[in-house]
């Protein structure tokens, strides 16, 4: 299923890189219970993330993106947008993981996830 992500709120410096599309790849099992899912982008995505104190950039690429729906009965893929959880891996896994373990992720923003059309 083909989804787009959008840009919402929580990072403005991360607004400039959304919108991004790709496939929603499969669901990824969490400590939390909660039901995140892996979206397989179309291109990778480079994002400068700010660490330490004083701080400095890393660059990391990503070539899949893990969302989380935030509205309680709304699930990502259904026919309405959904707002949502944006995470970027830390490093450059070759890979999506098996599990989730939200320690790899940098909670980024929220979004909106849409479903497109197959036309």
């Amino acid at each position: 299923m083909r989804v787009r992500i959008d840009y919402s709120d929580q990072n403005e410096a991360f607004a400039p890189l959304l919108p991004v599309a790709g496939e929603l790849e499969r669901p990824i099992p969490s400590p939390d219970k909660r039901k995140w899912w892996i979206v397989k982008l179309d291109k990778p995505l480079e994002y400068q993330r700010k660490i330490g104190e004083p701080f400095r950039y890393q660059l990391v690429r990503a070539e899949f993106l893990v969302v989380g729906s935030r509205w309680q009965g709304y699930e990502i893929g259904e026919s309405e947008p959904t707002s949502v959880h944006i995470l970027v891996p830390l490093g450059a896994p070759s890979a999506p993981p098996a599990e989730l373990d939200p320690s790899q992720y940098d909670h980024v923003a929220w979004g909106m996830c849409t479903v497109e059309d197959a036309a």
